[in-house]
C-alpha cells in the first residue's frame, strides 16, 4: 500500500514507529515492536539486528519524549497540614477520629506509607503477618514506640521498630498516640491488633484516604505522609543520610 519494501529495513521500522505513536502511547509502540521481531524472525533472522539499529532507537526515544505523558505528582503534608487535622480533631471522643489522628501523626513523624498503616482494601491481599500489634507498643516517660511487621523495604523481614519522641508542639504525636490508645483499650482491651475503628476492624486503604480527602485535597495521597515528613527532617537540619 505505501510501496515499502517487504523486508524489514530500518527506515521501515522508524517511519512505523512515528505512525503508531501518533495513535498509541509510545510505551505501547515499542511492545508492538517486540511483538512484530518475534513474529519476523523466523522469516527474517536479521530482524532482531535492525530492531536495535540507531535509527530505530532513536525514533522510538524521540516519541517517547514528544508523547510522554506529564507525570501527576502528588504534594507532600505539611506541618501546617497536622496542625489543620489536629485542630479539628483534637476535641473528638470518637475512636475513628482518635485513630485516624493518630496514623496521620505516626505516619508523618515516622515516613510511613498509608499500606504500613492499613489493610488493603481486597481481602485475597490482607495478611495478619503485616499486622502492628498491640503487646508491641511502649511507652517511656520520653517516647513510644511498636513494631512495625515485615513489609516491602525490610530486606530481611524481621521487622522496623517504630520510634517515636515526645516533643512540645501542641500537636504532640506523643500525647495524639497515648489518648488514641488508651480510647482503643477501654473498648477493645483484648483484641490484638494496635490499630483499631470503633467497629472492631483493621483500618483498610480506602477507609484512610476517605478521611484524608474530607481534610485535604486529592492532591494529597497516601504517600505525603512519607514525602512530607522527609521534607520537614530535612527543613529541620536532618543529613540526608539518616533519612529513610
Amino acid at each position: 500500500v505505501h510501496n515499502r519494501p517487504v523486508t524489514p529495513m530500518p527506515d521501515t521500522f522508524s517511519y512505523f514507529i512515528v505512525y503508531r505513536s501518533s495513535h498509541l502511547k509510545p510505551k505501547s509502540v515499542n511492545v508492538y515492536m517486540s511483538g512484530i521481531v518475534r513474529e519476523l524472525e523466523e522469516h527474517f533472522p536479521d530482524v532482531k539486528i535492525i530492531r536495535s539499529h540507531p535509527l530505530v532507537s532513536r525514533t522510538l526515544a524521540g516519541c517517547l519524549k514528544r508523547h510522554a505523558s506529564p507525570v501527576q505528582r502528588k504534594l507532600p503534608l505539611c506541618v501546617d497540614d497536622l496542625h489543620v487535622a489536629y485542630t479539628m480533631l483534637q476535641n473528638s471522643t470518637e475512636l475513628d477520629d482518635q485513630l485516624f489522628l493518630a496514623q496521620l501523626h505516626v505516619g508523618f513523624e515516622s515516613l510511613l506509607r498509608c499500606g504500613e498503616l492499613t489493610w488493603p482494601d481486597e481481602p485475597r491481599y490482607q495478611s495478619y503477618h503485616k499486622v502492628s500489634l498491640r503487646h508491641t507498643l511502649t511507652f517511656t516517660p520520653s517516647l513510644f514506640k511498636y513494631t512495625l511487621p515485615s513489609h516491602k523495604a525490610d530486606r530481611f523481614g524481621d521487622g522496623n521498630t517504630i520510634l517515636i519522641g515526645q516533643s512540645s508542639r501542641l500537636n504532640d504525636p506523643y500525647r495524639i498516640m497515648l489518648k488514641y490508645i488508651n480510647s482503643r483499650n477501654a473498648v477493645f482491651p483484648l483484641h490484638p491488633e494496635l490499630w483499631l475503628r470503633k467497629n472492631g476492624t483493621i483500618p483498610t486503604r480506602s477507609w484512610f484516604m476517605r478521611r484524608l480527602h474530607r481534610l485535604f485535597p486529592k492532591d494529597i495521597s497516601g504517600h505525603s505522609m512519607r514525602s512530607g515528613g522527609a521534607t520537614a527532617m530535612v527543613n529541620a537540619g536532618i543529613a540526608p543520610h539518616l533519612i529513610q
